[in-house]
């Protein structure tokens, strides 16, 4: 029997809805696997039409539901062609609609078996439809037709500008009014004067979100308009700020003490992202006041190549988060920066092949927690580092950079440390772990690397050093069991020693005993404990005797009252002794 019969037509919208978001339409991101994978048209039709059919090609009644159910196709994908296009503007009737416009932007004419312009879709859509669009991405050149967006858009909230050509006259579109716009990110890829666009935003005071993007760094920008613009932005959460090409080292002349500086103000401001020079960084942030709490990232755009590079970027670093302090000065209950993430990985680059990534995040909570996977600017709850800082640096010189950082804003108040490194890396490290920024770190972190070249190092201190003389927990949750048993004396890997005994045990004659040591083997120790043979593991095949003594050595790692086992990668945010011992509130040996 078909219960489906007795649901009354609202419920039924409200399953399809539900169906619909599980399986919406893909954009181009989605579809692209499988056209890399060759998958035939059909595959790629089926996939497209994603929640369609299954509310449609069921039964009259189910179809009849949805297609007078205006709601319903108010999502328009692109993927599916002009002839879906026009069937969902129909049938969303007189609501309101989104475009994917992205998809738009990047895919091939041909990629699933139609072949329709960009032009033909504004056309189709904006010249019939504009009044109920909420979103909207324009391309402008030369040739654009700029009057086809000169009307009027009362329910226009997400906007989208690429700009490659000058901006000699005054762009139209921005003379009308835009009561419900929200989000608005302009991309400018020409190098014509910036304040064309500035002087016109003037009248889009309804913004939370507002991205710039130019051609030219900020010695280009006119910052009085820019500043005019904040200060009528006055609902604004969130600014991002750049420049659409990478630059060499040129450093800008600074401003003077005694040079008259103008300063805006924009207290509704939740997040601030700035990619771009550090002396252009420190240029912006010289003329605004914004709340401390704001969550804040700088991603720097230099080429670095050399070491006279390296030497200059790293004055440039100093003097940014000089200009930080200060800012932060500003509001004296501001607590300190008490956790930080460092990563300092290899970047591929053809020109310059020592090239790697820095990524530091500080904050002033007890974690530093994964950021968001969806927009940095959105769901600003905790997900995200108070500072927020990327760059490039030359092999070598990674933690030079992070310690430049640290003397400035955390001198002597960091107690959670995490270090996300390779090998190569971790090596040129170990001679900066007396660093006096690491003398109050309580706890430990290697997401990335095995604890045995941490335990190592820590070991090799001479008996008047202390290397993080205040640590109370290590953690190393990419762990293998391979590696974490040659901490332990065993046969099968030919350890002799008892490095991490040795380890707890000099720590225990200290006034800050190590309370917990985490290594990310329970999985492999679980499949061991309960299969006969566990070749799965990061053990290997190994022989009834090899088994038997890699039993016994787990016996002694787990006999150890600091040590504690968990699943490999897993995240320690939600871990107990973790957040207690960087709080500050374990003050006893847990065994």
């Amino acid at each position: 029997m078909d219960y489906t019969t007795q649901l009354p037509v609202e419920t039924l919208c409200a399953i399809f809805e539900s169906a619909r978001d599980a399986n919406p339409s893909p954009g181009i991101d989605e579809l692209l696997p499988h056209l890399i994978a060759g998958h035939s048209r059909y595959t790629l039709r089926v996939v497209a039409l994603a929640w369609i059919p299954g509310v449609t090609h069921v039964c009259s009644r189910w179809r009849t539901a949805a297609v007078s159910d205006p709601s319903l196709w108010t999502q328009i994908p692109v993927m599916l062609g002009l002839h879906w296009l026009r069937t969902f503007l129909s049938r969303s009737r007189a609501d309101t609609v989104t475009i994917d416009w992205k998809s738009l932007e990047r895919m091939d004419p041909d990629e699933i078996q139609y072949s329709f312009s960009r032009q033909q879709v504004e056309e189709e859509v904006i010249s019939h439809h504009s009044e109920r669009l909420r979103n909207l991405i324009a391309v402008f050149d030369d040739h654009k037709d700029r009057q086809l967006l000169c009307r009027p858009w009362p329910v226009l909230e997400d906007l989208e500008v690429s700009y490659s050509a000058k901006l000699s006259t005054p762009l139209g579109f921005f003379n009308r009014e835009f009561p419900s716009l929200r989000r608005l990110t302009w991309r400018q890829y020409s190098s014509s004067d910036s304040g064309a666009f500035l002087s016109q935003a003037l009248s889009l005071g309804s913004l939370t979100y507002l991205r710039l993007v130019f051609a030219r760094n900020i010695d280009g920008w006119p910052i009085n308009t820019l500043l005019d613009v904040l200060g009528h932005l006055t609902m604004l959460r969130h600014l991002q700020i750049g420049s659409s090409h990478w630059h060499m080292r040129t450093p800008r002349p600074r401003e003077t003490r005694d040079s008259p500086r103008r300063v805006q103000g924009v207290p509704s401001l939740r997040t601030l992202l700035l990619h771009t020079t550090y002396d252009e960084m420190n240029h912006f942030l010289l003329h605004v006041d914004i709340p401390v709490d704001v969550k804040l990232q700088l991603k720097e755009t230099s080429l670095i190549g050399t070491g006279e590079d390296m030497t200059s970027a790293l004055l440039s670093m100093k003097h940014a988060c000089t200009q930080l302090v200060e800012w932060y000065r500003t509001s004296p209950d501001a607590p300190p920066f008490i956790a930080a993430d460092v990563a300092l990985l290899r970047r591929p680059n053809r020109t310059y092949n020592s090239n790697r990534a820095f990524h530091a995040r500080l904050s002033r909570s007890a974690i530093v927690q994964a950021p968001s996977p969806s927009r940095w600017d959105e769901h600003i709850d905790g997900r995200h580092a108070d500072l927020d800082i990327e760059c490039q640096f030359v092999s070598g010189h990674g933690i030079a950079m992070f310690l430049t950082i640290l003397h400035v804003l955390a001198p002597q108040s960091l107690r959670s440390l995490s270090i996300d490194v390779d090998h190569i890396e971790f090596a040129d490290i170990v001679s900066s772990f007396d660093d006096a920024a690491f003398q109050t770190v309580v706890a430990l972190h290697f997401p990335r690397l095995e604890g045995a070249c941490c335990i190592q190092s820590l070991n090799r201190q001479p008996s008047a050093v202390h290397l993080f003389p205040s640590l109370r927990l290590l953690a190393c949750p990419a762990e293998g069991l391979w590696d974490a048993l040659s901490l332990v004396p065993n046969t099968v890997y030919g350890s002799s020693q008892d490095l991490l005994a040795n380890l707890l045990a000099k720590r225990r004659t200290t006034d800050t005993p190590i309370c917990a040591a985490y290594f990310g083997v329970a999985d492999e120790v679980e499949r061991i404990r309960h299969e006969r043979n566990p070749s799965s593991t990061s053990c290997g095949r190994r022989s009834k005797a090899d088994w038997v003594e890699i039993r016994r050595a787990i016996d002694l790692l787990e006999a150890m009252p600091e040590v504690r086992l968990i699943q490999g990668g897993r995240a320690l945010e939600n871990e107990v002794v973790y957040i207690d011992i960087v709080r500050g509130s374990c003050t006893e040996n847990i065994g």
